[in-house]
This record gives structure tokens, sequence and C-alpha cells, in this order.
């Protein structure tokens, strides 16, 4: 893996501007951790007029799990996987007949990071 100068100057940068996290009295890591989810389950009927044979029932779901964690007093880590693998447009998978495992892939992974009051700046996916 090759680190560009742009991204080493990014990191200096970020490094210099944040502030390490001190924790307050009787806090741990757990309390700057906030996890997220949900799920979603829907009986899907598709209807195709004049033609019978193309219609189709099928039960969907998706579901998504995360985190965000606060870095340091300016600095957030927002975490996300959800079901769907590499479909960009849903993240929908469909209960087929055959019990197979679905896919599972990172569907947030950024940086918020708020340099001022009127700067923030965001990387990742």
């Amino acid at each position: 893996m090759r680190i560009s100068a742009a991204a080493l100057a990014a990191i200096a940068l970020f490094a210099a501007h944040s502030e390490p996290v001190v924790a307050a009295e009787g806090e741990s890591w757990v309390d700057r951790v906030q996890f997220y989810g949900d799920l979603r389950l829907r009986h899907e009927d598709i209807d195709v007029e004049g033609d019978s044979g193309a219609n189709r029932d099928r039960e969907r779901g998706r579901a998504r799990i995360g985190l965000k964690a606060g870095v340091s007093e300016n600095i957030t880590l927002i975490m996300g996987l959800a079901t769907g693998g590499d479909n960009p447009v849903s993240r929908n998978v469909t209960a087929d007949s055959g019990f197979t495992t679905k896919e599972i892939g990172i569907e947030l992974f950024y940086i918020d990071w708020t340099v001022s009051d009127e700067l923030t700046l965001y990387a990742g996916k």
C-alpha cells in the first residue's frame, strides 16, 4: 500500500489540530461509543399485466449495524455494515428457497472532523 505525500500531509494536519480525549471522572471509552442498527423485512408481489408467468412473489430484507465513536473533542469516527454486498443501488437481499448466505459490506466508514465552528471536514466512504 502506497501513501501519497498529500495523504501524509493531511494526517499530520489532522493530528496537529486534534486534541486528545481526556476522560471525565467516571467516564470510559464505552461512554463515547454509540451503536445503532435496523432491520427491515417485507413481502414483495410483482404482477405483470398480460403475462402471468412473469409474476413473482418474494421476501426481501435489509439489516444495518454501525457505530459512532468520539475519538477526540473534535473528531468522530462513523462505521457501518449492511447487507447487500456490492450493490450500490439497494441494500435489500432476497430470501430464496436455498438458504444461501447473503453478502455484507461496508456501508459507511468516515471521519467527521470539526476544525472550527465554521469548518467541518469529512473523509472516507
